[in-house]
């Protein structure tokens, strides 16, 4: 197989969680990130900025158009396309906010992120370091990472505590409506709306909850996921009177 092939969908896993490549990925990944977000500032006032933001919105949208060509070569059903973690969403949502530079977008993308963030600790991928898919994965779940930061830092956004009921509002309907599309297809192969219908990664204590019943797992995960959302959030949150400021930009 060459670089840019993918492992087919029933082969055999080429990359496993905690080998020596997970933690060099792991460790780079981070040092991108904290080099992202303390670098990012130079970014104000500079000629490149517009182009950078461009750059990284058109990569984020060829990640997915990438998948769903994948998806497209092996005849998946179309219900495959709908994305299946948070993480898909935020491709979507983190272009329009990087081109349009809205501030509700910015709000639901940073408590989003924490996805992104987590599946960098947990990737759910086949690919080893010999295809480029590998690459992609870790670049796109960055980027989304990055994308925020990028609002954050050059654009100087901002959010409070009292934006949390945003993740909340649009999270928690989101969530449900997906089960219930889970359960209505009935493919957990191919459909897994935000990983409702069962866990994202075998061999966790998630699976516990699971073979006790499916729907005791999705109770329980989608409250670990608004604690993630606000927990993830915590560092970044704003004092009120900086919030207003920015609110009055």
């Amino acid at each position: 197989m060459h670089f840019f092939d993918r492992i087919p969908l029933d082969g055999s896993d080429e990359y496993a969680i905690f080998s020596g490549t997970y933690f060099i990925a792991l460790l780079v990944s981070l040092g991108a990130l904290y080099f992202a977000y303390r670098y990012l500032p130079k970014l104000k006032m500079h000629s490149w900025e517009k182009i950078i933001r461009i750059l990284i919105a058109i990569y984020l949208l060829y990640t997915s158009i990438n998948i769903y060509s994948f998806f497209y070569q092996n005849d998946l059903p179309w219900y495959r396309y709908i994305p299946e973690g948070t993480c898909g969403f935020s491709v979507i949502l983190g272009v329009l906010m990087l081109m349009t530079k809205n501030r509700f977008l910015f709000k639901l993308m940073l408590f989003w992120s924490w996805g992104a963030f987590l599946a960098i600790f947990a990737p759910n991928i086949k690919e080893g370091p010999d295809y480029y898919f590998f690459y992609q994965f870790y670049l796109r779940h960055m980027l989304i990472v990055i994308s925020v930061f990028y609002m954050m830092r050059v654009f100087d956004y901002k959010i409070s505590k009292k934006d949390f009921r945003i993740y909340v509002y649009v999270t928690l309907p989101l969530a449900l409506v997906g089960l219930m599309i889970n359960y209505l297809v009935n493919d957990p192969q191919n459909l897994n709306i935000l990983f409702m219908m069962r866990p994202a990664i075998s061999d966790t204590p998630l699976d516990l909850l699971y073979q006790i019943h499916p729907l005791v797992y999705s109770f329980v995960w989608i409250w670990i996921a608004i604690i993630f959302g606000y927990l993830y959030a915590l560092p970044f949150y704003s004092s009120e009177k900086e919030y207003k400021l920015f609110q009055m930009d």
